[in-house]
């Protein structure tokens, strides 16, 4: 934690947590966290004598750090006699987070996480977008009440196999807008088999269905 503070151990040494973050200020380290949950940490702990967790950020010459900070107490025959902190540097994993989230918010494809009972966890604003729901309204209720009553039951039975490992692709099946369309929707999904999640990517292939649809009955003239 020095070497990323830019700091020597001997400006740290001696000081207060809150005279640490201080010195980082006046070194031009801005912590970003709140200085009061910085500063009222230890005092707290040691109060209490209950452990908490945060994570602070902190600049210098390479850019930004993200510090995960733990803080325990110490006990000796029932009292609490000191602290113990323990920081682990997050940045890279903090950052692979962000490129995540911000891919995930921008594709213009359909993606959407499923949890075990059948609620969407997460889902992007192209989702949301061509069936005209907010993200809230579409964790709220459970998935397969979106989908058209002839399509549910295979959806149900897809999403329950891709819980035990398959793997889908090019399952089609029809989705409901608010304004009560329905999409068509071809997605391909795999799960995760520690937590039971569901990842899927959908294509709206509505138009695409439906020139078909049209092309089937000219052919029939």
């Amino acid at each position: 934690i020095v070497e990323a503070l830019g700091l020597r151990t001997v400006t740290l040494v001696g000081h207060a947590m809150g005279g640490a973050n201080a010195l980082c200020y006046a070194a031009e380290h801005p912590d970003i966290v709140s200085a009061l949950v910085v500063i009222e940490a230890a005092p707290e702990v040691l109060r209490t004598g209950t452990g908490t967790r945060f994570e602070t950020i902190y600049r210098d010459g390479d850019g930004f750090h993200i510090w995960d900070v733990r803080v325990g107490p110490i006990r000796f025959e029932g009292e609490v006699i000191g602290l113990i902190a323990i920081t682990s540097n997050v940045t890279e994993q903090r950052r692979e987070q962000a490129d995540r989230d911000r891919f995930f918010s921008l594709s213009l494809d359909m993606l959407v996480v499923a949890s075990p009972n059948g609620y969407f966890r997460r889902t992007n604003p192209a989702f949301g977008e061509t069936l005209g729901y907010a993200s809230q309204e579409l964790s709220e209720t459970a998935f397969a009440d979106f989908v058209h009553p002839d399509d549910r039951a295979r959806t149900v039975e897809v999403f329950e196999g891709v819980q035990r490992g398959a793997r889908v692709t090019d399952f089609e099946n029809r989705y409901r807008r608010k304004d009560g369309e329905y999409r068509v929707f071809s997605w391909r999904a795999t799960g995760d088999p520690v937590t039971g999640d569901v990842y899927a990517v959908a294509r709206d292939i509505t138009a695409q269905r439906a020139t078909e649809a049209q092309l089937r009955q000219a052919q029939k003239m």
